[in-house]
This record gives C-alpha cells, sequence and structure tokens, in this order.
C-alpha cells in the first residue's frame, strides 16, 4: 500500500536518458475503462504521439481494461514523471471529452518504473507485455488484441512490409495482420524473436 510520502521516494532517483524503462500505470480504482477500445485507442494513440514526436522511443506497450505496461527508451531531456504526466494528463482530458464528462479521474496517481539493466531484459521483458491480453484470457491469439504493440512488428510481417501507422491502438492492425495470413500465427512468431 501505498504510504502518502511515498512520492518523496522519487526525489533520490536519477532518470538516465536513453536508458530503457518499464513503465506501469493503473486506471483509477481499477476501473475497466479500456475495456471500451475507443477509450483504450485514445491511450494508445497518446503513446504513438510521444514516440512520433521523440520523447521516448516506444518499444512495447499493451493498454490492459485496468492498466497499461510501455517498455521506453527515455530521449534526453525527459525523465518517467515528466513522459507519465504528459501521458496521463492528454488522455485525461481525451477520454473526458469523449465520455462528455468533466473532471472524471481516469488515472490512478503514481505509476511504477523499472530500469532495464540488460539487453536481454528489453526482449523478454517485451514478450511479457505484449503476452498480458493472452495469460489474463482475453483472447487466444495475440493477434485479436487491438491495444499493444511491440518495435519487432516489421520483423514479423517482413522486410519489405509496409506496416501501417494507424495499427497503433487500431483494431486496423488485426485487419492487416489477416490480409497478411500471419493473424492467427503471430503469437508464435513474436516468440521466436
Amino acid at each position: 500500500m501505498r504510504t502518502p510520502q511515498s512520492h518523496r521516494l522519487r526525489n533520490y532517483r536519477v532518470s538516465e536518458s536513453n536508458r530503457i524503462y518499464l513503465l506501469t500505470t493503473a486506471s483509477y480504482k481499477r476501473e475497466p475503462l479500456f475495456s471500451d477500445i475507443d477509450l483504450g485507442r485514445v491511450v494508445a494513440r497518446s503513446m504513438q504521439h510521444h514516440h512520433r514526436y521523440g520523447y521516448v522511443d516506444s518499444i512495447a506497450f499493451v493498454v490492459m481494461p485496468d492498466h497499461l505496461h510501455w517498455l521506453v527508451k527515455l530521449s534526453p531531456g525527459i525523465t518517467p514523471s515528466r513522459l507519465m504526466h504528459s501521458l496521463k494528463s492528454a488522455t485525461s482530458r481525451e477520454i473526458n471529452s469523449r465520455c462528455d464528462t468533466t473532471g472524471r479521474r481516469v488515472w490512478q496517481p503514481g505509476f511504477r518504473e523499472y530500469a532495464l539493466r540488460h539487453n536481454k531484459e528489453v526482449l523478454d521483458t517485451a514478450r511479457h507485455i505484449v503476452n498480458n491480453p493472452l495469460r489474463a484470457g482475453l483472447v487466444r491469439h495475440l493477434g485479436e488484441y487491438p491495444l499493444w504493440d511491440a518495435l519487432w512488428l516489421e520483423q514479423v510481417a517482413g522486410k519489405n512490409a509496409t506496416v501501417p501507422s494507424a495499427m497503433w491502438g487500431n483494431t486496423l492492425m488485426c485487419a492487416w495482420f489477416a490480409g497478411q495470413d500471419i493473424c492467427s500465427n503471430l503469437t508464435a512468431l513474436f516468440a521466436t524473436i
């Protein structure tokens, strides 16, 4: 359980740019808010925005019904706290707008961060992240779950394949993969990378 002063522990942490972090946060009171795929897409698009504009190099993410995991490499000048504040505030505004609510809490306060120390940890952690929907029993095949992405998708799809940028948090991903005849085999392919 978090104590009222636990935020002060972060005062003594040092965030390093170019370091890879696993960031995890939960919806307010663990409400399964992102079971609504459209609201989950808001979060996924915000992560894409942070990647596209150079705040982070996004390695892998999954948006689960009541939490998210995001594996990122921080850009210079960006801290995990600054990144998560930006993500949470942007998504809260958009979700409140879509739900026609004002001031509704979307996220729990705080987040967890874990700095990866070894290269082997990156792939293992990415696998663990994207397999979350399978372990939770939300889907039978990874390609059926629309709210995840990983850096290695281009490798899975093939070097000459053009992976649509709309794939981030979009059900187009499964439609695109189904058209490539690899949707049902995506879990096995990802496990071999």
